[in-house]
């Protein structure tokens, strides 16, 4: 007996100290058979359990349950056993059990508290936490288990207090300097986050959580071959790991290597056949390369799996919508809205725009045909170049370069062109106007999409879009041209306007934020438009469009039965095509345009234009500028560049910066 007593308290001591591989080497198997004590099996249960080796833990845990069926200690390492198997009513089962033999032991108010922080019951999970650190309160995991509770709660602050506890009672708590990396990778102090998680690795290089959260933190950072390098640190320790295979799949996705993100999202669903989010995302790649029937069917199952998970709702949605399958579509982007109305983001915003635009398609024929050209000759004029210019005053630069702030757009009905969007209708002969009852000619308001105006980047450096837009306080020549990068603006939007998803991918940005060249307007015997630099075939192609949605608003124009809501309808619907549009006498400037609805941004009324402006802002462009070109009557150019040049090198950016030197006059 002396002996026993003697290596249980070695025993104890050296796993208060973390020197786990010291319990194994100190009690072998032949000596444990030898004096058939519980108590030794639960340590080296415990000990196994830390080295993260939970078959060999859990089969300590039975042989010391074997021998004493009320062996507190084992019975809380099998609760933890059937915990990591996700077998949560058994784990619960063997942490009581483990209560009733010694209600002094805080692992097992831990354990419990565990599962309900899983299971998303917060109030309980705090609970049992709070009874942890009552019956000891040096019990690292239970601040440890407080600090995730307000984590999950996103109260950082408090989160930040408790895991710092965690810490001040155990220096060595790999748990709480991870929650720390969390909470940083969160508020994108990624230096911080990087430090924590650094620290959780010194003090166990076996803490394969960390590897992971750091390949999520690269993702975040968009550097795909870095988060790939850790997730693949993961599969490395666990060649099980469903979410580091459904990260590798998420990286290559955002690479546009489509192909390589199915490939691991199937690795992720044969390491857990249940796995909804990999599901989902095997819709979402399937979605992009046009394969609807495998997107829908995915979708399905991540929805059968489980039916509260509301994104595949959203993606269903829209892969109904591209398979015209109309009515269907309506009920997935409902259930989505109802499953996110309460934490409404963009996409939401997105799902109702497109009920409403689902209810007039499969009330009217006529409105459905239009639609239909519509988003055509949309499909048809899409940018595909990477990089756009705007041209602006210098005045506008200084805010957006050296100020920072952030890129807005107008409504379309405050463009400088009184006559822009007009050019569609005209060539339409839409039949705006309305009558009261008074027999006055009465016009509805119609909402109006916001336009950002550009132009090619070889038109970087165009005397006459100097003149025309690269104006100062309506001084021609003296603004600047800023070309961007088209990818990093939309991965920019993607990161303000997307839900924050740490397991699925977000929906295409591009469906909601496209760029689209201008076409010209030949008003000749043809009536024919043109694309400057397009192919004929392109050309031909859309003016066929054009030529049968004018036959369709004819058909609509002498529609007898329509009212002020049909007109506007329409109208709206138009809209979001007639500012790609202009008259042929400005196909020199190979304008190319950026039309948003404005669905989930603020609309910000600016009351010192008189009318007042309404406008919407986007993202700060300070990362996304390529080049800057300064207009050839812009004095004291060489101060301007420089300021330009030092303000964005000092964050890292380092675009071209060109003074125009073409003459002017």
């Amino acid at each position: 007996m002396a002996k026993i007593n003697e290596l249980l308290k070695k025993a104890k001591e050296l796993n208060n100290e973390r020197k786990f591989n010291e319990v194994i080497e100190l009690l072998p198997d032949d000596l444990l058979e030898t004096l058939n004590n519980a108590d030794l099996y639960a340590e080296k249960a415990q000990a196994f359990w830390r080295l993260d080796e939970y078959e060999l833990s859990n089969n300590a845990a039975e042989k010391a349950l074997t021998l004493n069926p009320k062996n507190a200690r084992g019975l809380h390492y099998k609760g933890n056993y059937y915990y990591d198997k996700k077998e949560y009513d058994k784990a619960k089962e063997f942490y009581n059990k483990a209560i009733k033999a010694n209600p002094e032991d805080a692992y097992p108010f831990d354990g419990l508290g565990n599962i309900y922080s899983v299971l998303k019951e917060y109030d309980k999970a705090k609970e049992f936490y709070n009874k942890a650190m009552e019956a000891n309160p040096k019990d690292a995991f239970a601040y440890y288990g407080l600090g995730r509770f307000y984590y999950n709660l996103k109260d950082y602050n408090k989160a930040k207090e408790y895991y710092n506890k965690a810490i001040a009672v155990d220096p060595k708590d790999a748990y709480s300097y991870n929650g720390l990396g969390n909470i940083y990778s969160v508020l994108k102090e990624y230096d911080k986050a990087k430090e924590f998680y650094n620290k959780a690795l010194e003090i166990n290089p076996k803490y394969v959580h960390v590897y992971y959260n750091l390949g999520l933190m690269y993702y975040d950072l968009k550097d795909y071959d870095k988060a790939k390098e850790f997730y693949n640190k993961v599969i490395e320790a666990d060649p099980k790991d469903a979410n580091s295979y459904n990260g590798l799949g998420n990286s290559h996705f955002n690479l546009k290597e489509y192909e390589k993100a199915i490939k691991y999202y199937n690795k992720a669903i044969e390491a857990d056949p249940k796995y909804a989010y990999a599901y989902n995302n095997l819709g979402l790649a399937n979605y992009n390369l046009k394969e609807y029937d495998k997107a829908g069917k995915y979708y399905n199952k991540a929805i059968e799996i489980d039916p509260k998970y509301a994104t595949p709702y959203n993606g269903l949605g829209n892969t109904l919508y591209n398979l015209k399958k109309y009515d269907k579509a309506l009920t997935a982007y409902q259930k989505y809205v109802e499953l996110t109305k309460s934490d409404q983001d963009y996409s939401t915003s997105i799902a109702e725009s497109r009920i409403a635009e689902l209810k007039k398609l499969l009330k009217d024929s006529e409105y459905s045909r239009i639609s239909e050209l519509v988003n055509k000759i949309r499909k048809l004029l899409l940018y595909q170049e990477k990089h756009i210019t705007h041209y602006t005053g210098l005045s506008v630069a200084k805010a957006l370069i050296l100020d920072g702030s952030l890129f807005r757009l107008s409504e379309g009905a405050f463009l400088n062109d009184t006559s822009e969007g007009r050019e569609l209708f005209k060539f339409l002969s839409f039949n705006f106007p309305s009558k009261n009852e008074a027999d006055t000619v009465a016009t509805p308001f119609t909402q109006k999409p916001f336009i950002g105006s550009f132009v090619a980047e070889i038109k970087h450096d165009d005397l006459t879009l100097w003149r025309m837009y690269g104006k100062e306080d309506k001084e021609e020549a003296k603004g600047c041209a800023i070309t961007i990068d088209i990818k990093k603006l939309l991965d920019n939007l993607s990161g303000k306007m997307s839900p924050d998803s740490k397991t699925s991918v977000s929906s295409k940005m591009e469906e909601e934020f496209s760029f689209y060249r201008v076409a010209y307007r030949k008003e000749d015997e043809e009536n024919s438009f043109i694309i400057p630099g397009a192919k004929k075939k392109l050309e031909n192609e859309l003016n066929q469009y054009m030529n049968e949605l004018s036959t369709a608003i004819e058909a609509f124009n002498s529609k007898k039965e329509k009212d002020t809501s049909n007109i506007q309808n329409v109208a709206e619907l138009l809209n979001e095509i007639a500012y790609l549009f202009k008259s042929a006498e400005y196909q020199h400037e190979f304008e190319v345009r950026l039309v948003v609805k404005g669905i989930g941004f603020e609309k910000i009324i600016d009351p010192n234009f008189n009318p007042p402006r309404v406008y919407i802002e986007l993202v700060e462009i300070r990362p996304l500028v390529q080049k800057i070109t300064l207009g050839p009557k812009v004095e004291r150019a060489d101060e301007w560049a420089s300021a330009f040049n030092y303000s964005l090198s000092k964050d890292g950016y380092e675009p071209e910066i060109l003074i125009s030197h073409l003459p002017f006059k």
